[in-house]
């Protein structure tokens, strides 16, 4: 009967003790669940920085680049006849005026 006693008294300590094992593990799911979270946040964000930066660089490549088709443009301009010259005919070379409009605005 005793032994049967200290089983059982035993048996409820193991179930106790699980139970808190559970509890304990759940919390610590919990707990890196969160901060796995957090850290794909966070490399969510590093990725954006890092292609944000990337596409300022692509834009400050891009109007260099303009700079120079437009410089060459009216470097063009200073040597071919007045009737051709692009700076005389904003209407035959639309898309260049507002081209080099907007890029002066930048």
């Amino acid at each position: 009967m005793k032994c049967s006693q200290t089983v059982i008294k035993d048996q409820n300590i193991l179930s106790s003790n699980f139970k808190q094992l559970l509890s304990y593990c759940n919390d610590i799911e919990g707990q890196v669940s969160q901060k796995l979270t957090r850290t794909k946040h966070i490399e969510d964000q590093l990725v954006g920085y890092e292609i944000i930066s990337k596409i300022e660089d692509d834009i400050e490549k891009t109007q260099i680049l303009i700079s120079d088709i437009i410089s060459k443009i009216d470097k063009l301009d200073e040597i071919i006849p007045d009737e051709l010259k692009i700076k005389n005919n904003p209407d035959k070379y639309s898309k260049i005026h507002k081209i080099k409009e907007t890029h002066n605005l930048l």
